[in-house]
């Protein structure tokens, strides 16, 4: 199972790779810990044991299990895993970013998280709320609050990658510590009814 606490892994299996790649599909716009726990039941539900892929078969019968498995975003989720299934002829381990963003529902948030935490040596920004929220405290000009189109998206990971280097870690690194730092802030927040 997932553990987004410690999501870095340099060395995933084929079958781990498959797994984290969903998660990151899974995880858009949700509570982590949440979609590890419902990748999991559907893991399960699916009887997946070697092969997420090899598991994937047509539509109605992938949609009826995310359905099952109450993961939300059925028709998105339904769409991007059966592209994958049936439209991809790239491997895991070795594509790019622009391969995964030609999966439909899979965006340079997705595509970057997949690479950063599962590749070593990346030079990625995942331009998440919560990154996007880190940028706005650090930094004095306007960041926004969802993830920006293309351009804006190149220049604010070049400033992310920037403070990467000004703070001395990898992008990875400071990803999670931006996660786990601010991901606990809006939990409080929310807790206590702000916003």
């Amino acid at each position: 199972m997932i553990d987004p606490e410690n999501i870095t892994k340099f060395d995933r299996t084929p079958l781990e790779l498959e797994e984290f790649f969903l998660f990151g599909m899974f995880v858009c716009g949700k509570n982590a810990h949440v979609q590890a726990k419902k990748l999991e039941e559907l893991r399960i539900y699916m009887n997946v044991k070697r092969s997420w892929k090899a598991k994937i078969r047509g539509r109605d019968d992938l949609y009826h299990a995310l359905y099952a498995c109450r993961v939300g975003q059925y028709g998105r989720l339904c769409e991007a895993m059966w592209f994958w299934k049936h439209k991809t002829r790239w491997d895991l381990a070795t594509c790019t970013v622009e391969d995964l963003m030609d999966i439909p529902g899979v965006g340079p948030k997705t595509s970057r998280f997949f690479l950063l935490h599962s590749r070593p040596n990346q030079k990625l920004a995942v331009l998440d709320t919560h990154v996007l929220a880190w940028l706005r405290d650090r930094h004095s000009y306007s960041i926004p609050t969802s993830t920006p189109g293309k351009r804006k998206y190149a220049e604010l990971e070049k400033t992310f990658l920037y403070d990467c280097e000004t703070l001395g870690k990898t992008p990875a690194e400071l990803d999670l510590e931006i996660w786990t730092e601010y991901s606990g802030m809006r939990g409080l927040e929310i807790e206590r009814g702000q916003r």
